[in-house]
């Protein structure tokens, strides 16, 4: 399993906004990715990605043409991990076919990946991959098509996603070698896109059902510990297409869900915040954010609320923007969390490859990119501002 080439377009850069978090020297930079550097058509779709001890790790969905110029289009999922820097020190590949979907780090210090095949008869899996992105051991889920992951309290997985041949909600909690300790399918028909254990020990999620306009339907299904029913919830906006891709709970009990609703005049991303029993405390629809709306949304330690893509924002539990950078880059799944110096992580697909971006905790970098044939860059820093120059690409930290 060899190294491939780590294109950087910036490395280490300076945040232009100076607060008392610089004195934890926060690095910021952008890397660039191309692992399979396939010369015909290609693209790579981030999915998660996980924080450890010496850098990150992260699974990804990889498009391209097997036999070019005829767009036979096949898929690849893999896993790969970088250092602090983003440079990369290996990859692992779940072979053609694989759609690789969720990625944990467990209690050992490896990973749980799972994904499914997009060739009959669908098989999914869940994979066990060491510290050094070895494969240890591989289960089958029959029609069980995974999609989010959690840890619980208990040591346990809990899985959400569907049942592909019934068409219907479904979730499974595991042991961490994969053992079924219990499995459970609903009555509604769908996907479930993000699951999380709550604070009282049950579990939550949300994802699609099928809705009476004939579009999908915001879902949100809560379960106590063994997986029994305590309510759902759907919602409809403009009897288009609507979505629950992420959730998170806050400091008070509440739950955040962030998705999309589509309209006539595009796409929004959309925030609701409900109580412990589904019932709706707060909105807040963005525009500005087609394609994607929100994807992924966690909660910091101090109660503030971070989401994207492809806008990064942070906000109070009430749902009021504190501050928003806006990236206009290709979401990722869940590929957002905070690092350990309390900036930002994530990672994004960008025309032919893909880029890992870190920023400062004000979501911040500054994004280099040449103007001319002679060297001249034009630096832009996420609030807007430009300035042009002659500059060698260089390293620098927010210094005490």
């Amino acid at each position: 399993m060899s190294l491939r080439w780590v294109k950087p377009i910036i490395i280490l850069l300076l945040s232009l906004s100076i607060s008392p978090l610089c004195l934890q020297a926060q690095d910021t930079w952008i890397k660039e990715y191309d692992p399979f550097e396939n010369n015909a058509w290609q693209i790579y779709h981030p999915e998660d990605l996980v924080i450890v001890e010496n850098g990150y790790v992260l699974n990804c969905r990889y498009e391209y043409d097997i036999n070019p110029p005829h767009m036979e289009i096949v898929k690849k999922g893999f896993i790969m991990k970088v250092d602090k820097s983003g440079n990369e020190q290996w990859l692992n590949s779940f072979g053609l076919y694989s759609i690789s979907t969720a990625l944990l780090k467990t209690s050992d210090g490896g990973f749980l990946e799972s994904h499914f095949y997009d060739m009959y008869p669908y098989p999914s899996s869940l994979t066990k991959i060491d510290i050094n992105g070895n494969i240890v051991w591989t289960k089958s889920y029959d029609s069980f098509r995974p999609y989010s992951m959690d840890s619980t309290s208990d040591g346990n997985i809990i899985i959400g996603g569907s049942d592909w041949l019934k068409g219907k909600h479904s979730i499974r909690k595991v042991t961490q070698s994969g053992e079924i300790i219990w499995s459970k399918t609903y009555d509604n028909f769908g996907i479930l896109y993000a699951i999380i254990q709550s604070s009282d020990g049950g579990y939550i999620a949300t994802g699609i059902t099928d809705g009476n306009s004939g579009f999908p339907d915001i879902f949100i299904i809560r379960i106590d510990e063994n997986g029994n029913e305590l309510w759902t919830r759907s919602a409809d906006y403009n009897d288009l297409k609507d979505r629950g891709s992420t959730l998170t709970e806050t400091k008070d009990g509440s739950f955040i869900i962030g998705g999309s609703i589509d309209s006539k005049d595009g796409r929004s991303a959309l925030l609701i915040k409900v109580d412990g029993l589904g019932k709706t405390l707060n909105q807040k629809i963005i525009e500005g954010q087609d394609i994607f709306g929100y994807r992924t949304i966690f909660t910091l330690d101090d109660g503030t609320i971070i989401g994207g893509y492809p806008q990064v924002n942070k906000f109070d539990e009430n749902l009021n923007e504190i501050w928003t950078v806006d990236y206009m880059l290709k979401a990722s799944e869940k590929g957002i969390k905070q690092t350990n110096d309390e900036g930002l992580i994530f990672h994004t697909s960008k025309d032919s490859v893909f880029q890992i971006i870190k920023t400062n905790s004000m979501g911040k970098y500054i994004f280099k990119e040449s103007t001319s044939d002679d060297n001249s860059f034009a630096f832009t820093d996420t609030s807007g501002t430009q300035s042009s120059t002659s500059i060698k690409e260089t390293s620098k930290k927010c210094r005490d």
